[in-house]
């Protein structure tokens, strides 16, 4: 970020190969590293999010635009995690999120098809699937492949534009939808924070 008051994580995604389903065949040694990331992944989560509460007045947010919470990590089904939208960024949504729909589409789209490379006749059929959907009161919904899957909002419509909310997982059944997910959270904030 070249601010010397923050610091820059970096991993790489892992890159699983065949057809879908056939790494979950695979034995433990070869998933071991997918595992580790989304065990690293949620450890920082977790202690992220106990540092940026501000517990004098009860606000979850501080001056993040959204915070990160319970990332899974165990290989039972649960692959999901939760997102606090603040009011700020449901402010930006409101007024500037619809321009920047397709970036946010496309990076869950590459780290999507970098983690579990596909042939162009799949292609085709999941690049539709990967949609970011702003109403006008700002409300966010991030849509993967997998019979839609994605986080959607836990307000509802009705609900004050100037407050935040929550985004909660639907039907994520595989690690690479949670990383795919977690790019276009990841490339949501830094637009937020380049174009506020």
């Amino acid at each position: 970020s070249g601010r010397k008051d923050w610091s820059a994580w970096h991993f790489d995604l892992p890159l699983l190969r065949g057809r879908e389903g056939e790494w979950q065949q695979r034995k433990w040694e070869q998933r071991k590293e997918v595992f580790s990331i989304r065990a690293t992944l949620s450890i920082l989560m977790r202690l992220l999010h106990l540092v940026s509460a501000d517990r004098s007045n009860g606000d979850q947010t501080l001056n993040q635009l959204l915070v990160l919470e319970s990332f899974a990590a165990d290989e039972d089904g649960r692959h999901g995690f939760y997102v606090h939208l603040a009011p700020a960024m449901r402010k930006w949504l409101v007024v500037k999120g619809a321009h920047y729909t397709s970036k946010i589409e496309e990076a869950m789209r590459d780290a999507y098809y970098h983690i579990w490379p596909s042939d162009k006749t799949a292609r085709k059929l999941f690049d539709r699937e990967f949609r970011v959907v702003i109403s006008d009161s700002g409300l966010l919904r991030l849509s993967i492949p997998s019979h839609g899957s994605g986080l959607d909002p836990e307000s509802k419509e009705g609900d004050k534009k100037t407050s935040g909310y929550r985004l909660v997982p639907h039907n994520i059944e595989v690690i690479q939808q949670q990383l795919a997910l977690l790019a276009g959270v990841a490339k949501l904030h830094d637009l937020a924070r380049a174009r506020p």
